[in-house]
């Protein structure tokens, strides 16, 4: 349950005579229309006489709409008196109110003065070639109750509008949602839907959340709603969201829609990772990052930073200011261009992909990234290179980097190979193709610390001609040592190794990576922590 100490909602709209569904504003150069200005008004009542209405500009020129009769579901042409006769069964008004091209509010009232609907419109709301002149402002739908950007397009009509006929970008409301797309929670709630909504269909007895949650206001925002809490949220809590009858602007309805969300947290300095790259994209396709949450709680990406150096110049940044988090274990993609990445990989999660149009450019050979906080502490870098590809790919265009353990430092280049092929050579979003699962690993480190100091791979079902090479790393990603270099094993046994001989000493937490390549050509390679006491 909530309780909502003051709740500041939209005004409702009240059932009108008439309704402006269409607006020629810059009829040149003509498309096929008469090269008229006009407004188009759809009658919503029966019975109804126009004697007496204005049509008014936002300058206060005031024309005077002529006498006609009228019923619900007429659709009349208002234009200048000179180009009534341009229009069938149009009514003519005097003066006109001369319509700016751009952006203008046009304001229809009753004989009494009061408005019966005006309309502010703007030349954004026109699509490319489409400002350049002869195409009208169509209304989607006059029954959809929202704000204008949302119901108001070009005409698609070959002649550039449709006066006195049904608009032809009309639609019927649909029966379908609105759906929740998204939550976010820092010491507030932040909720997305598939479609427009009307606002005021969010209120404090359509609004659950439990545990029980005071909210001090529900404001609209650019895309998105924002319930202001009067108390903390508590990242160890699921919360729980229910909201009722929550109506869309295209007259859909949805009659109970439920969530759960968890609050985000600043991410500390090993809780994120870069866990995947592509740098080297074909054409059609978009570079990306993917960062990977390797900590037990939700995360906020807002303020983190990535970073990369040149020669030359200052550090180029992206700095992520997006209300977007990653779940714990779970990853988050940011690229330049969306829809060319999820037409490349048709598997990747669309909810997990963030376009950035301003990330930074990645160079093609090789480059440096760097992984920032909001407070600027360092949580992951890496020097990346097309020699980190697998050896037997000739061509490493459009095939992505994937990191081999999270765990082992990024900046270590045998901590990453290439995509398989099996998986388009990129998994965007999804768990790594060469990530090794505990249950599929042939390869165990076996540690006996405290005794003897010594240590065994242990091996078992190898293919046969199978050749095992191992190295170890610090926390730093340097090598200490080499175990052994393209061993030739059997099908199953055991390489034993002594820390000292390999750099490893007491107290420490280091990496044993190894790597195994069949007869076949086949590679695998697999990361083993080891920790000394």
């Amino acid at each position: 349950m909530i309780i909502c100490k003051s709740v500041v909602f939209a005004p409702c709209l009240m059932a009108q005579e008439a309704r402006i569904v269409e607006i020629m504003s810059d009829p040149e150069p003509s498309r096929g229309l008469p090269a008229a200005e006009y407004v188009e008004l759809l009658i919503s009542e029966d019975g109804i006489s126009t004697e007496n209405w204005t049509l008014q500009d936002a300058s206060g020129r005031i024309g005077r709409v002529g006498r006609r009769s009228v019923n619900a579901g007429d659709l009349i042409v208002l234009c200048s008196e000179t180009n009534s006769e341009k229009f069938p069964d149009a009514v003519a008004v005097e003066p006109w109110p001369v319509l700016n091209n751009t952006s203008d509010r046009i304001i229809l009232r009753d004989g009494s003065g009061d408005i019966i609907d005006s309309v502010t419109y703007f030349q954004s709301w026109h699509q490319g070639s489409d400002r350049d002149g002869g195409v009208s402002f169509e209304m989607i739908n006059p029954r959809y109750l929202c704000i204008p950007e949302n119901n108001w397009r070009s005409s698609v009509n070959e002649a550039g509008g449709t006066p006195g006929v049904t608009n032809s970008i009309y639609k019927e409301p649909v029966s379908d949602g609105p759906f929740i797309t998204n939550v976010y929670a820092e010491s507030d709630i932040y909720i997305w839907f598939d479609k427009s909504i009307v606002f005021s269909s969010l209120n404090a007895e359509s609004i659950r959340i439990l545990p029980e949650i005071r909210l001090r206001a529900i404001l609209m925002e650019q895309g998105h709603y924002v319930f202001r809490t009067d108390q903390r949220l508590f990242s160890d809590v699921n919360y729980g969201l229910e909201l009722v009858d929550i109506k869309g602007c295209d007259g859909s309805i949805s009659k109970t829609l439920s969530t759960q969300f968890m609050v985000s947290d600043l991410p500390g300095e090993e809780d994120l990772c870069i866990n995947e790259i592509l740098f080297n994209a074909a054409p059609g396709n978009s570079d990306y990052i993917e960062l990977a949450n390797i900590s037990a709680h939700q995360l906020t990406l807002r303020g983190v930073t990535i970073e990369r150096f040149t020669q030359t110049a200052k550090p180029i940044q992206t700095v992520i200011d997006s209300l977007v988090s990653i779940p714990s274990n779970d990853y988050l993609v940011i690229t330049k261009n969306r829809n060319a990445l999820l037409n490349r990989y048709r598997s990747a999660p669309e909810n997990k992909i963030l376009e950035i149009k301003n990330l930074l450019n990645l160079p093609d050979r090789k480059g440096n990234l760097v992984l920032k906080g909001a407070s600027g502490s360092v949580m992951d870098e890496i020097n990346y290179d097309e020699g980190f590809h697998h050896q037997a790919l000739e061509n490493t265009e459009d095939v992505s980097l994937e990191r081999i353990s999270m765990f082992l430092p990024a900046i270590t280049g045998n901590n990453w190979t290439s995509a398989s092929q099996a998986d388009g050579f990129g998994t965007p979003g999804r768990p790594n193709s060469q990530l090794e699962h505990a249950d599929d690993m042939m390869i165990s480190v076996n540690a006996d610390i405290g005794l003897s100091g010594n240590a065994q791979i242990v091996y078992h079902d190898l293919p046969v001609g199978t050749t095992l090479s191992a190295k170890v790393f610090d926390m730093r990603g340097r090598i200490t040592g080499d175990i052994v270099s393209e061993f030739l094993t059997g099908r199953s046994g055991m390489i034993e190794f002594n820390f000292e001989a390999v750099g490893i000493k007491k107290g420490g937490m280091y990496f044993v990576w190894i790597e195994i390549l069949t007869q076949g050509g086949k590679s695998h390679r697999f990361i083993r922590r080891l920790i000394t006491r």
